[in-house]
Formats: C-alpha cells, sequence, structure tokens
C-alpha cells in the first residue's frame, strides 16, 4: 500500500511544475521552450537530485557531457536574451527564461522521489 504523504508530495511538487510554467509560458517564445525543452533542463536537474536523493554517481564523461549541451544552450540563448525588444516584443527576458527553466526542478525532484520512495511498492 502506498502512503497519502507520498502521494501528496507527488501532487505538490506537479503542481508547482505546472505554476511556473503556466505562469512564465505566456512570456517566454516557443522557440525559446523548444530550445530548452523537457530534457535540456530536466537533464542536469535531474543529475542533480538523484545525486542527493538516490546517491547516484555519475561518470566525468557524463558531467562533460551534460556541460557541453549546456554551453550549446547557454550560445544559442544569448542573442535572444541581449536583444532590445524586435520582433518579440519584451519576451524571453532573462528572468522569464529563468522562471520557465525553474519549472522543471518540481518536477525533477518528483520524479527522483517517486523512484524513492515507490520503489519498494509493489505494482499491480
Amino acid at each position: 500500500r502506498i502512503s497519502q504523504m507520498k502521494l501528496f508530495v507527488v501532487g505538490a511538487l506537479s503542481t508547482l511544475n505546472g505554476v511556473f510554467l503556466r505562469v512564465a509560458n505566456a512570456q517566454v517564445s516557443g522557440i525559446i521552450q523548444a530550445l530548452l525543452g523537457p530534457t535540456i533542463v530536466t537533464i542536469p536537474i535531474a543529475m542533480v537530485t538523484s545525486f542527493f536523493m538516490l546517491r547516484t554517481h555519475y561518470s566525468w564523461k557524463q558531467i562533460g557531457s551534460v556541460i557541453i549541451i549546456l554551453g550549446g544552450v547557454v550560445v544559442a540563448l544569448l542573442p535572444s536574451l541581449t536583444s532590445q525588444g524586435g520582433e518579440t516584443g519584451d519576451t524571453n527576458s532573462p528572468f522569464w527564461v529563468i522562471m520557465w527553466a525553474l519549472g522543471s526542478v518540481p518536477l525533477c525532484i518528483s520524479t527522483v522521489y517517486q523512484e524513492k520512495a515507490l520503489s519498494d511498492s509493489p505494482v499491480h
């Protein structure tokens, strides 16, 4: 039997994810959202979360690969974040892009928490 508290934590983290993304969604262009995407933002966050919650260890090769990918994303994002208006108006301000990206933090924590909390529960 799964604890109600565990399910509450998962639900609360999913709600936080939705709030962050919905609030920032209108302020971040689709191109930036596609660039950051669900995987580019979540992979490093999930790695850090699983390191602390599950004691997962990663090789230098895996860490280096993530750093290279993040570096490429930063290089691709810089022109959009430093432009003054233009076609996109006031969208893509660094604040809203960071808020949009932070929406993935509760999702990553929730995923790793589920792995830890539900690993001993029987699945039917």
